[in-house]
């Protein structure tokens, strides 16, 4: 994990708040994460500014904490500026003990000079960020000795007025004991329940410097937002892929992946040719997990939007990976900005994906060249004859998960029926073949047969699906789902021309194949 993901969901808005510099740093010194105050003093512009910090801040002393594994401080030069800020290393590690990277807090010497007397101090922030960070509690407020407020997180429950005093009660409580404690109150009404607040003393040079007051959510509440949690870890996930989770088992997959991974390391644009469905979009991913820019987000993008947009630049300048799929020609000026792009903006990857011939007559000659230069090609569905059994069961077992099904194997009838079959949609449809295969059969099914196929083979016009136990717009959404992915079979996948005949704009079926996750079959 990297430990940016600890900060994005939980910690963000409270280290954007925070009045000095933070950056998370990774064990291969590159920034993952800058708060607001980071990119002032280091006058970043925005995330695609994110680098490596030795070209931010000269001579980082990165290299002692990770050979000591101790807090490093020390006063340091931001480059673009020449401004003196003074810094705290600190290493960062997992619940295993395994250093994860650096925390990184800075300030400008100058504003510290002027504080330091003062109750703003680096140790006490220092102990707020560990205590957010090691209890998992991101509703607080630090308050001084003189009951005044130091620090308020957005999250921090909204109290009425008696509940107020009851809390500052508490924090006088926990300063005068010098230590820990925790006390329950009942909430307004129209909240209804109960609220603990644990109040945790703040220590600087040995002395009380405030108090930290968490609110603790009660165990209902922590799952809720761990599920919530999960299930944008899952969404992220799902979107990314590596060359582990391309099954190859032909050798002309084989040969691919072996191709793929030798692109990965070169920086010059490659293309992936294959039939629809075959996966060149998963490849894409694949390869930029593999290469320099796998740290930096993976851009999709169609010539048909880059030819439409309403910039007179194409809109590719953030650092990363683009895969570009070539789903219609470009303008020659179009050509000309995206050539441009290719020989000279060196912080970004280009993969280029069709389905489809190009043709030398369609292009400029400088970019119908770089086009060919490095050309990779997925073979289609039945070319891949050995990869059928394990594709299948890859499927199935995702399948399981989705529908709460128990399918665990086929017969070899069913088998052998599939693979004499045509797959014009390839990987995509026999995902959709085996879903609606899944969805007919009973919760005790663990094998599927050639005869629970019945009427509905793979040439039905419209996929009957089984709506039993389904809400109605679940069984509405999958009947769509179904008759989108029928039409575009019977158009070969032409979405200009399936999109005529459905009535509905391109890029209103662009938008529901990506709803329905058809985006890696149909597109790519």
């Amino acid at each position: 994990m990297k430990i940016a993901s600890i900060t994005s969901m939980k910690y963000d808005h409270v280290l954007q708040q925070l009045p000095v510099g933070i950056m998370l740093i990774n064990k291969d010194d590159r920034i993952e994460f800058a708060n607001a105050m980071a990119r002032e003093l280091c006058e970043l512009a925005n995330d695609n500014d994110l680098q490596s910090l030795s070209e931010i801040i000269d001579h980082p002393a990165t290299i002692n904490v990770k050979q000591l594994h101790q807090h490093v401080e020390s006063i340091d030069t931001i480059k673009i500026n020449q401004q003196k800020v003074l810094s705290v290393y600190r290493p960062f590690f997992s619940e295993q003990g395994t250093l994860m990277g650096i925390i990184l807090m800075f300030e400008s010497l100058h504003t510290f000079d002027k504080q330091v007397r003062e109750f703003t101090d680096k140790k006490m922030l220092e102990s707020i960020i560990e205590e957010s960070m090691k209890h998992h509690h991101y509703d607080f407020r630090v308050v001084m000795p003189d009951k005044t407020e130091w620090f308020v997180s957005q999250k921090w429950q909204q109290l009425s007025k008696k509940e107020k005093q009851w809390v500052d009660l508490l924090a006088t409580k926990a300063i005068n004991a010098r230590r820990e404690i925790s006390d329950r109150v009942q909430v307004s009404s129209n909240r209804g329940g109960s609220l603990e607040i644990i109040c945790k003393p703040l220590w600087n040079h040995g002395k009380i410097a405030g108090c930290m007051q968490f609110v603790n959510k009660s165990s209902e509440q922590e799952t809720d937002e761990e599920l919530t949690i999960a299930r944008q870890l899952i969404r992220k996930l799902e979107s990314s892929y590596r060359m582990s989770d391309i099954i190859a088992v032909s050798p002309a997959m084989n040969i691919a992946k072996e191709q793929a991974k030798l692109y990965a390391k070169m920086h010059t644009p490659i293309m992936i040719k294959g039939e629809v469905g075959t996966g060149k979009q998963m490849m894409a991913r694949a390869i930029h997990d593999l290469s320099e820019w796998r740290d930096y987000p993976f851009y999709f993008i169609r010539f048909s939007e880059l030819q439409n947009a309403i910039t007179k630049k194409l809109p590719i300048k953030q650092k990363g990976t683009y895969y570009i799929y070539m789903d219609s020609k470009l303008t020659q000026d179009r050509q000309e900005q995206l050539l441009e792009i290719m020989t000279k903006q060196h912080h970004i990857r280009i993969i280029f994906g069709t389905a489809t011939a190009i043709h030398a007559t369609d292009w400029l000659d400088g970019l119908y060249d770089m086009l060919q230069r490095y050309v990779m090609v997925l073979p289609n569905l039945k070319e891949r004859s050995e990869d059928f059994q394990p594709l299948i069961m890859s499927i199935i077992n995702m399948l399981n998960q989705k529908y709460q099904k128990n399918v665990s194997a086929i017969d070899d009838h069913l088998l052998t029926h599939w693979i004499k079959q045509d797959w014009p949609g390839n990987v995509m449809q026999l995902e959709r073949t085996l879903e609606k295969q899944v969805l007919r059969v009973s919760f005790g099914t663990e094998v599927l047969t050639l005869d629970q196929l019945e009427q509905a083979d793979i040439d039905s016009p419209v996929p009957s699906v089984t709506f039993q136990n389904r809400s109605l717009q679940e069984a509405i959404d999958q009947f769509e789902k179904d008759y989108i992915f029928s039409a575009l079979k019977q158009n070969q996948f032409n979405k200009s021309k399936t999109a005529r005949e459905l009535g509905v704009s391109v890029r209103n079926l662009y938008y529901k194949m990506e709803k329905y996750n058809m985006e890696r079959g149909a597109n790519s």
